[in-house]
């Protein structure tokens, strides 16, 4: 009987399936003055990974997608980029 008192008083406990691992985004204030856009340099897997990463952080914590461009926009951009594909942005 003291079990089941003991379950049904308990908090409800939320388990993680692992699928965020250690990156798990809080939400945030207000949302900072940075570009709404990103862009990616070459189909390297990291850069592209970083990028994807980016857009979920934001998304979680401000409630913003950021826009995924392949080229450089019209207007300010948050640019991933390996060194040896820097001379594509000049």
């Amino acid at each position: 009987m003291f079990l089941l008192v003991a379950l049904a008083t308990m908090p409800q406990l939320h388990a993680s399936n692992g699928a965020d691992a250690w990156l798990r985004y809080q939400l945030a204030g207000a949302y900072p003055q940075l570009p709404s856009v990103v862009v990616a340099t070459g189909n390297e897997s990291l850069v592209l990974t970083a990028q994807s990463e980016l857009v979920r952080a934001f998304r979680s914590m401000y409630g913003r997608t950021l826009r995924i461009e392949k080229d450089l926009p019209n207007e300010d951009a948050i640019v991933w980029a390996r060194r040896k594909n820097c001379t594509s942005l000049r």
